[in-house]
């Protein structure tokens, strides 16, 4: 799909939902990635932190966004109401993140360990700019 594509509206809710749920799990390896500064992360105790958390919080941050209304806007006519609606739902779902991965799976005892507090923000800023910045093109474009 063009950029050209984007800006006529041809861009569809449900590609944005597939291009969420995409970025969400690339956002946390890349956080990862970043982090560790390599993959050196998935050959030793973090990989099921990842595991568990790609599991369960891709799908609890979909679902966020699905009651949050981004998926039944038509975004390419948004007002500010709507780009509002966006950011809080995104700074929500990027501090149920947060807290996840550093205090409530290691708490139940899901993992042996807890995500990085460095990872763990990563992700929920680059969770947030990949959910905002397909939207925000395709109202601007």
């Amino acid at each position: 799909m063009s950029a050209a594509d984007v800006a006529r509206g041809r861009l569809r809710n449900r590609h944005l939902f597939a291009c969420d749920a995409i970025s969400l799990v690339l956002t946390c390896a890349v956080a990862y990635s970043a982090r560790f500064e390599g993959f050196s992360w998935v050959f030793d105790g973090n990989r099921g932190v990842f595991l568990w958390f790609i599991a369960i919080m891709v799908p609890v941050r979909l679902g966020l966004f699905w009651l949050a209304g981004l998926y039944r806007r038509v975004w390419s006519l948004a007002s500010v109401a709507e780009l509002e609606r966006l950011l809080a739902a995104t700074v929500f779902a990027g501090t149920l993140s947060i807290l996840s991965g550093t205090l409530f799976f290691s708490g139940f005892g899901l993992t042996s360990g807890r995500m990085p507090i460095g990872v763990a923000v990563l992700d929920a800023l680059l969770g947030a700019a990949v959910v905002i910045l397909p939207r925000v093109s395709g109202r601007f474009l």
